[in-house]
């Protein structure tokens, strides 16, 4: 196996990915279930660290004879087959490697930052309706009454007292001065969603800088150990939620798009078919169902993935439920988004991976 003071001249396979299944979903909702921070929580989970491989059955035979605990890896290499290894951490603090040890600092220091976007995120969601209704109304009314206007379409009494909350405060001001106010929200918003950003940057860098023959860093074991344990928990969920009964409507290196089972929806689809309830009922039941089991689920494949990898770090995050939704390629879908509340009033699709393109008439 190549070391660090070696130049790679050879290619390995990137990561897994199962192709979608193209055209329009309606019939049943589609749920994303990411792996949070896939490499880095690789890299941690198998402690894949410069100072912790090993490289020979000899180093292997004398740390056994030791009681380590070893995380075997192994990959094809320019049409050969070759091995590495690395000490596991055993969830042992003096045991983990540096790499392991910047990344949980790193880890933490971005889910204290993503923790503020969230009241914030809020805030500027709410403040942008109140503007949108401002730049198409007419000069003469009120701040006030646009507020009123926007408090009316609140979905739910939960909603209503949320968006009051935030909105209240500002009844009395002018169109410049609340112009003023949401400017620096988006401002404050934008300056912490990049903070995060940057982190979540660096932190996938420990897999590039192992990958890269011209880094002081690479170590061909770990940047192949990280692609083929994303292969291998990737396809090891796949099975686990197959075996349950889900469809897999779309996969790529992190993430699983889900369906779920027809009896889920039997009650509201007689409903529906016995014209009991409308279709935008049925939608939303069904979009409420999959919420439902899709968190539960996520919970199961979480502590399926703690048994399986005897550590916490790696974790399946839910995303959203998108209904309807179209498949049109690899990392090319859009749908309607349904993440913390049901809305299919939506004016805005989810889209990945697409270009629009504006179609000027002549």
């Amino acid at each position: 196996m190549k070391t660090s003071d070696q130049k790679a001249s050879g290619k390995f396979l990137g990561a897994y990915v199962f192709s979608p299944e193209k055209g329009l979903e309606n019939k049943h909702p589609v749920t994303g279930l990411d792996f949070a921070s896939l490499y880095p929580s690789i890299i941690m989970t198998y402690n894949l660290s410069p100072e912790k491989m090993v490289s020979t059955f000899s180093e292997v035979n004398e740390l056994q004879r030791e009681n380590k605990v070893l995380h075997s890896i192994k990959f094809k290499y320019n049409g050969k087959l070759m091995q590495a290894w690395t000490i596991w951490h055993e969830n042992k603090s003096d045991h983990k490697g540096f790499f392991l040890k910047i990344l949980e600092t790193l880890l933490s220091m971005r889910n204290k930052i993503k923790a503020q976007l969230k009241p914030i995120g809020k805030k500027k969601e709410y403040m942008g309706l109140v503007k949108s209704r401002m730049d198409l109304a007419s000069e003469s009314i009120s701040i006030a009454s646009i507020i009123k206007d926007v408090l009316s379409s609140a979905k739910d009494t939960k909603e209503h007292a949320e968006m009051a909350k935030i909105l209240d405060p500002f009844i009395d001001l002018s169109y410049d001065d609340f112009i003023k106010k949401y400017s620096s929200v988006c401002f404050t918003y934008d300056s912490i969603n990049s903070k995060q950003k940057a982190i979540k940057l660096y932190m996938n860098s420990f897999y590039s800088v192992t990958s890269r023959s011209d880094s002081p860093f690479y170590e061909l074991g770990i940047a192949r150990g990280v692609i083929s344990a994303g292969q291998e928990n990737i396809k090891l969920v796949a099975e686990y939620v197959k075996k349950k009964g889900f469809g897999i409507k779309y996969s790529n290196t992190d993430s699983l798009y889900l369906t779920c089972l027809d009896f889920c929806y039997e009650k509201y689809e007689l409903a529906y078919n016995n014209s009991t309830i409308s279709k935008l009922e049925y939608w939303t039941e069904m979009v409420k169902i999959t919420i439902e089991v899709m968190e539960k689920l996520r919970n199961e494949i979480n502590t399926f993935l703690k048994l399986k990898s005897r550590s916490d770090y790696l974790k399946i995050a839910y995303e959203e439920v998108l209904f309807p939704v179209v498949f049109t390629g690899k990392k090319k879908y859009f749908g309607i988004p349904h993440k913390d509340a049901i809305n299919f009033d939506l004016k805005k699709l989810f889209v990945k991976g697409i270009d629009t393109v504006k179609q000027v008439k002549s």
